[in-house]
């Protein structure tokens, strides 16, 4: 991949061409995954799930510029990885109705391409400079719910938490670049996010039915509040606050033609690291203000391999940014599609 980038002067004139743009020049990125998953029944009603995932990544970075000498320099390294995971399924009942379910599981994330060779804006007020000696981020999560079904309804509630290990977060270097602070990644956060989810849906009858989901979510994790390199528990940077999503639908006797009525609600996002508080450019002062989206969409099963689908979205016209995304998102808008699979 080439990247490129000139700096320009107030009067248009070309004042440098830098040695890269966002990530470092001539860069490439490989991954290579395998997956393998055995399932067993130990008794009746338990059931055993043990899986586990190779992955391989690879970065090359031709060209990226040295943030204390402004050299060219380059870049290479390869990680890889085993992550193993083990998961339960208990039948609470002979008809299968009413199931326990629980697990743990790794997780593993080498360091991407922008991680080791970012040259950008990182915050209001930050430059980010490459960082060639990052190790891959650790996850270990545990699970636990149940899942029921009893007459129309069915449902599902379940809470789990992850624990982190040497998160990559940006941490400052001290010194000033262009008159804003230089930052760089960093294998220096430790931390945890936990949540709870709850989804369900009850059907009248052949024709009406209503659904729904809620999410909560809570973190926090190291961070770096200011220029004196010391880290500090703070919320997880961008996270989500709480969010749910409920509808009514309804569908013709043969199930060919379908339409609903959804609304999703956000709430204030105001849950905010030091670093969420000074990034103006992405978050407003205070937080995002939460929001309720109304829409209606359809759809058609013409024959087996053609659908019509159609959406009416943002009904209200509502104005609203997704917490952490840094853009507003569009009004009322509408869509048609048409999918045909051969």
């Amino acid at each position: 991949m080439d990247s490129f980038r000139t700096d320009y002067k107030a009067d248009g004139t070309v004042d440098k061409h830098r040695i890269q743009g966002p990530i470092g020049d001539e860069t490439s990125y490989d991954l290579l995954g395998a997956y393998a998953q055995h399932e067993t029944d130990l008794t009746d009603r338990f059931k055993l799930f043990i899986g586990d995932r190779y992955t391989y990544a690879q970065a090359d970075v031709g060209r990226y510029e040295n943030s204390v000498s402004g050299e060219a320099t380059s870049y290479g390294d390869d990680w890889q990885n085993f992550v193993a995971n083990a998961r339960l399924l208990y039948d609470l009942d002979k008809a299968g109705d009413f199931k326990l379910f629980g697990g743990v599981s790794q997780g593993f994330r080498a360091p991407n391409s922008s991680d080791l060779s970012r040259l950008d804006i990182a915050r209001s007020g930050e430059q980010e400079t490459a960082s060639t000696n990052l190790d891959p981020e650790k996850f270990i999560n545990h699970e636990i719910g149940m899942k029921a079904r009893s007459g129309g309804f069915t449902g599902t509630l379940s809470y789990f938490y992850t624990a982190i290990s040497d998160l990559i977060v940006r941490q400052p270097t001290g010194r000033i670049i262009d008159g804003d602070a230089e930052v760089t990644k960093a294998n220096a956060g430790d931390g945890f996010v936990h949540g709870v989810e709850f989804g369900g849906a009850y059907e009248f009858n052949v024709n009406w039915s209503v659904f729904g989901n809620i999410t909560w979510l809570e973190g926090e994790a190291d961070a770096y509040p200011n220029s004196d390199k010391k880290s500090q528990l703070e919320p997880l940077s961008k996270i989500q606050p709480i969010v749910g999503t409920g509808g009514i639908r309804w569908t013709n006797d043969s199930k060919t033609i379908w339409t609903e009525l959804v609304v999703t609600a956000a709430d204030k996002a105001d849950k905010l690291s030091t670093a969420n508080l000074s990034d103006t450019q992405r978050i407003l002062p205070g937080g995002i203000p939460g929001y309720t989206l109304l829409g209606l969409r359809g759809g058609w099963q013409v024959t087996q391999n053609v659908i019509f689908l159609a959406s009416l979205e943002n009904l209200l016209n509502e104005a609203y940014r997704v917490h952490g995304s840094g853009s507003n998102e569009p009004g009322f808008g509408a869509s048609l599609t048409i999918k045909v699979t051969l």
